[in-house]
């Protein structure tokens, strides 16, 4: 399962690697470029599902969260 710095780092690689700028991000995401700048420069250590949920599909990743259960 992952956790949200675990999150976190996944959307600040992506940002990196895509080279999405602040300002365009934002505007995907719903959010502000300050947010998306604090998430880049790593200030911002925690990060909310919903938040999360925008970041990622706004830079086109998909991540599974929790396991699958084996049924009995």
């Amino acid at each position: 399962m992952y956790s949200s710095e675990k999150i976190l780092q996944i959307i600040q690689k992506e940002i990196k690697k895509q080279g999405i700028s602040d300002k365009e991000l934002a505007s995907k995401a719903k959010c502000t470029a300050r947010y998306i700048n604090y998430l880049r420069k790593g200030e911002q250590k925690d990060i909310g599902i919903d938040y999360a949920d925008r970041m990622l599909k706004a830079l086109g990743v998909s991540v599974v969260l929790g396991q699958e259960r084996e049924e009995p």
